[in-house]
């Protein structure tokens, strides 16, 4: 009598093990909720960003203005006016 039969397995199998499968997804799922925390950060420096430039836009408004009165000798008061009605 014989004993129990062994199966032969191949020495190299294909595909992935499902440990393989599971490390590579957590891999995946570490780097996708590193990107998607860095987008709260993105979006407050954009915004900063505009509104600095929006800043800097009206202070050259303002000097080139004060450089214009300046300039031409003008009243003051109509220029003092106009930048009442800006705010």
């Amino acid at each position: 009598m014989s004993g129990p039969k062994r199966r032969r397995t191949a020495r190299h199998s294909y595909g992935y093990s499902l440990v393989e499968v599971s490390l590579a997804l957590l891999v995946v799922g570490i780097g996708l909720v590193a990107v998607f925390g860095l987008f709260p950060e993105g979006l407050r420096s954009a915004r900063r960003s505009v509104d600095d430039a929006q800043t800097a836009a009206f202070a050259q408004f303002v000097f080139a203005s004060l450089e214009y009165v300046a300039c031409t000798n003008r009243d003051w008061s109509k220029f003092t006016s106009g930048l009442e009605l800006m705010h």
